[in-house]
């Protein structure tokens, strides 16, 4: 588990996390300057005037160290999220990283060198022909071919377009592309910002096979039987990291229960959910 701990101004925000963090609840400010922090990050933004002004500066730490940027490498995915754009593969296209993940296979090494012998060969005849001009064609290498490339969505093998997915396929075809380069990320600080509005079983089952990407998930609901310490609850009266015992056992241990009993009325509690509440969950649990 890894410690993360994200500051800016008077927002303060700390939780642990394995491999993923759903976050919700009910403080929709709260809620929102998170996103809005970790959305700042992500992006490339300088510091503006109005910061400088108010001396506000945004914090991201990782067990207590500020994280470099540089060495972290953070994917978006949300219900804003354009997949029909995506298909066009431009140079931030996660299919583009994906399409450079299979071209680099040692697999088709020898069908690229010969693409580019026949490109070479296609150049010297095209010059026998000519005695004022010399062509020649960039070396066919991996980002070459991508260049090349066009992608086209398939259901049921026929061409379609992100119109016309279901709720749930319309991750499922983003998490797709970012599992299948999931190995190849084995060297970088690698995060993905989920934001959906229901965490289903399906979605969640996907998000678990990850080895690398680590999820920070927004979602209004949870109707999937989600680990507990994968929660990080921001209420009107509470804020809690369901993955630090120690918190929830000072919240929880009024009728002097034991650990496993709290964690199981935390349990029923998540499975039951399936509506939202404007309760405060400390006080729903302990009913």
């Amino acid at each position: 588990m890894i410690g993360i701990r994200i500051i800016k101004g008077s927002s303060f925000f700390e939780f642990g996390m394995n491999q993923c963090k759903l976050i919700l609840g009910d403080h929709l400010e709260k809620l929102f300057a998170i996103q809005q922090c970790l959305y700042q990050f992500a992006s490339s933004s300088s510091i503006t005037e109005f910061e400088t002004e108010n001396n506000i500066s945004l914090s991201v730490q990782m067990n207590e160290s500020e994280v470099n940027k540089k060495k972290m490498q953070i994917f978006k995915i949300g219900d804003s999220f354009e997949l029909q754009d995506e298909l066009k593969m431009n140079t931030k296209s996660y299919l583009q990283a994906y399409c450079e993940t299979l071209l680099n296979d040692e697999t088709y090494y020898n069908s690229i060198n010969t693409i580019s012998i026949l490109f070479q060969s296609l150049s010297q005849e095209l010059n026998l022909n000519s005695d004022q001009f010399s062509i020649e064609f960039a070396d066919m290498n991996v980002k070459q071919l991508i260049k090349l490339i066009n992608v086209k969505l398939l259901q049921d093998d026929l061409y379609s377009s992100a119109y016309n997915l279901s709720y749930e396929d319309y991750y499922l075809y983003q998490l797709n592309v970012l599992l299948a380069i999931d190995a190849s990320l084995y060297e970088n600080q690698v995060f993905c910002i989920l934001k959906l509005h229901t965490l289903t079983e399906k979605l969640y089952t996907k998000i678990r096979k990850f080895k690398n990407i680590r999820f920070l998930i927004f979602s209004v609901k949870c109707i999937c039987k989600i680990n507990i310490e994968d929660i990080y609850y921001i209420g009107l009266r509470n804020v809690v990291d369901f993955g630090n015992e120690d918190q929830i056992y000072d919240l929880f241990s009024t009728k002097k229960q034991t650990m496993e009993e709290i964690k199981n009325m935390i349990k029923d509690y998540f499975i039951k959910l399936s509506n939202g509440t404007k309760n405060d969950i400390v006080d729903l649990i302990m009913k």
